[in-house]
């Protein structure tokens, strides 16, 4: 056994010139030099609490460290909440942020990459919000600040099933065609007949009442959209796909105007991300399929690798509620999500 003096040895403390809440810890009996980083880890592990910065995630520098790749991810609960075993698994009232998918997805990146010896960093940074702020619209207004201030390299917009216009339907819309930022509480008390606006979304309004889809502008309704139904009617999916993908192009030109620090361009790309326990969601995955190819995002699709993996994993989620992962269900995500990315060459990883 070797004794305490010995194992430690000499151990020096060197701050880091440059700053970012940076120190290094240098033990010469091991040839180790370790780089500590205070990020607020006991004050941010809620995954609830948004930093300083203004993104749900642990207080990482603005500047971005040398040979580093930044991902911001954007989604709502499911990217983000566990589930309400897990909320309570310590005793405390709280979603741990270790646990979460994009924590996960950067763990396995960094693994990945020390396994083969590939010199690149990958940091995950996430911006969440839950699902009654929708997650087609509030986007397109808080990514750009967020990608300039943290110089993010890629946007992954997280999307699950769901709902996809409510939005056009309880705000008003802006000039570009899309809904408002915040809800108008004025605005929201008049019947909805009144709230349809011109265009594509009184012509989807009218096309989905003609077949009694009337469930699909109802934001509280939830997955009992028959989304299958709806998107099948060929009259009515180029309409759907228009209105959806409206606010999906403002944030993507809003994203080929900007540049990161080292002058590259910022890339944005799309994840249908299939849930755990809402049964078959291949019209979903179809519809971004669609979507994307007719307006040049890149996709990462997790449907089918998440469908051959399920019965392994399983359980992965909470039955019935709001079909939040558990730990392991995340995990498997953050695999997914990361073999996609090297695989499709969406990230550097050099091998």
């Amino acid at each position: 056994m070797f004794s305490e003096n010995y194992y430690w040895g000499l151990v020096g403390f060197i701050a880091d010139r440059r700053g970012n809440r940076n120190f290094f810890v240098e033990n010469p009996n091991h040839n180790l030099v370790g780089s500590f980083r205070s990020l607020g880890f006991n004050l941010l592990l809620n995954s609830e609490l948004a930093n300083e910065g203004g993104v749900t995630d642990f207080n990482y520098p603005y500047p971005k460290p040398p040979h580093t790749f930044r991902i911001l991810t954007v989604g709502d609960s499911h990217s983000f909440h566990t589930t309400a075993v897990d909320h309570k698994h310590h005793g405390v009232e709280q979603h741990n942020r270790m646990e979460i998918l994009p924590k996960r997805l950067e763990l396995v990146l960094n693994t990945w990459a020390a396994l083969e010896d590939v010199e690149m960093n990958y940091e995950v940074i996430h911006l969440g919000k839950v699902s009654w702020d929708p997650l087609t619209t509030w986007p397109v207004y808080a990514v750009p600040e967020i990608v300039k201030k943290y110089d993010i390299d890629m946007v992954l917009w997280l999307i699950p099933p769901g709902n996809y216009t409510s939005s056009f339907y309880d705000r008003p819309l802006t000039a570009d065609g899309i809904p408002a930022s915040e809800t108008d509480p004025e605005y929201s008390l008049k019947p909805l007949e009144e709230r349809v606006p011109p265009g594509d979304p009184a012509l989807l309004f009218k096309l989905c009442k003609e077949k009694k889809f009337n469930s699909f502008f109802v934001p509280e309704s939830g997955n009992t959209l028959d989304f299958g139904a709806v998107s099948a009617n060929p009259v009515i999916f180029p309409v759907l796909e228009r209105l959806v993908a409206k606010p999906v192009m403002v944030l993507k030109n809003k994203l080929e105007g900007m540049k990161t620090n080292g002058g590259k361009g910022v890339q944005l790309e799309i994840c249908f991300l299939p849930l755990g326990g809402i049964g078959p969601q291949q019209d979903y995955e179809r519809f971004w399929e669609k979507l994307c190819k007719d307006h040049s995002i890149i996709l990462l699709d997790l449907d089918k690798p998440f469908t051959a993996l399920r019965p392994t994993f399983s359980p992965i989620s909470e039955v019935g509620g709001n079909d939040h992962f558990d730990a392991d269900g995340h995990l498997l995500m953050g695999i997914l999500l990361a073999r996609e990315l090297v695989a499709q060459k969406a990230i550097p990883f050099p091998k």
